[in-house]
């Protein structure tokens, strides 16, 4: 998977290096990359130029500067680059282009958009589930009637389990609890006349912390956890790098405090070793 781009959004990207054809170890660090020398593939479709107008201009060590612009990077899912001038050798680049939210996730401080549309297969609209939460538990709606108990009404060996197999409505059903059970026929009347009481408002409800974690450190792909990942995605995407141009290239934590990924490289740049520290 290539590097993120946000979608439908102007970008500068560095492509290169651009690397002598004769030789493939000079640089070359004056050629003229006009938009039409730079090709795109929008999922895996035809090249064709970039629409950005503008030139891509030298930075370092035959690595340029290469503006797209939101009509470049309109489509989501894999962007391919592709760039072959002459006396160089061809260059080429992969990205992955995603929506704004997981943009602005990973690299910013939104949060991922996790709406709750079906429930067991079943469309669930805004309002079906939140009307629960926000007024809490109301007994004259929210009552369950002939819900299946079990297939009979006592075990094997005799013993009762219940009256019947099958809930009834509440607020109608007329039980008589002082057989078998401590409480007096006048302490279970006050019970059921006690005035239905609304369970705790959940407004600001939130997964707890051990929850999170949960979700963080499932593991996704490999032995790699979503929290692993996501460390490794920052340090290729938001992280500082050097060894470009070299044989290895090197990508920090955002803390610039680790390694996170030592990527041993071609001279046109093809990654053929990796070691991830994502601790």
């Amino acid at each position: 998977m290539g590097l993120f781009l946000k979608q439908s959004t102007a970008v500068d990207v560095l492509i290169g290096p651009f690397m002598d054809e004769t030789n493939g170890k000079d640089t070359e660090e004056a050629l003229t990359i006009e938009d039409e020398h730079v090709l795109l593939s929008k999922l895996g479709q035809a090249l064709a130029a970039k629409n950005d107008a503008n030139d891509a201009t030298h930075d370092d060590l035959g690595y340029y500067n290469c503006p797209l612009n939101a009509t470049d990077t309109n489509t989501l899912g894999t962007l391919q680059l592709c760039c072959h001038m002459a006396g160089a050798l061809p260059v080429y680049h992969e990205y992955m282009v995603v929506t704004a939210n997981v943009w602005d996730t990973l690299c910013g401080a939104d949060l991922f958009q996790t709406d709750l549309t079906q429930m067991g297969g079943v469309a669930q609209s805004a309002t079906d589930l939140k009307d629960f939460a926000d007024a809490g538990y109301d007994p004259a709606t929210d009552k369950v009637t002939g819900v299946k108990l079990c297939d009979q009404t006592t075990l094997v060996d005799g013993v009762t389990l219940c009256d019947q197999t099958t809930l009834v409505d509440l607020a109608t059903a007329t039980t008589d609890v002082t057989n078998d059970v401590g409480i007096t026929q006048a302490a279970a009347d006050k019970v059921w006349g006690t005035a239905a009481r609304a369970l705790t408002d959940k407004a600001g409800f939130s997964l707890s912390a051990a929850g999170i974690d949960g979700i963080w450190d499932e593991v996704i792909e490999g032995a790699l956890t979503g929290r692993q990942t996501l460390r490794l995605n920052l340090a290729a995407l938001c992280g500082k790098s050097s060894g470009g141009g070299t044989a290895t290239i090197t990508f920090r934590d955002t803390g610039d405090g680790t390694d996170r990924i030592v990527a041993t490289v071609t001279a046109v740049g093809n990654r053929t070793g990796v070691v991830l520290d994502a601790t």
